[in-house]
């Protein structure tokens, strides 16, 4: 825990951003023919495009049932 505490901390003390960061984690800055490097950078930009979305994970069926609590909570507040 106090790892993560401490790289936490220099992550926010060196300015990045979680713009930055997912830029950097989804574009390898050196071009490889490695399959496997490819299946890394594609299997974290898959993860990090599922998690950013709201209502993108679980059954299709949850997922309609989230979007729709969300249409209309989003009606109620206006």
């Amino acid at each position: 825990m106090k790892n993560l505490a401490f790289i936490v901390t220099i992550l926010l003390t060196a300015g990045c951003t979680k713009n930055e960061l997912t830029h950097h984690i989804t574009h390898p800055t050196v071009s490889s023919n490695n399959p496997i490097d490819a299946a890394i950078y594609v299997g974290v930009a898959l993860i990090i495009g599922e998690l950013s979305e709201p209502c993108s994970h679980g059954h299709p069926d949850d997922q309609l049932k989230c979007k729709k609590s969300r249409k209309n909570n989003s009606k109620d507040k206006d």
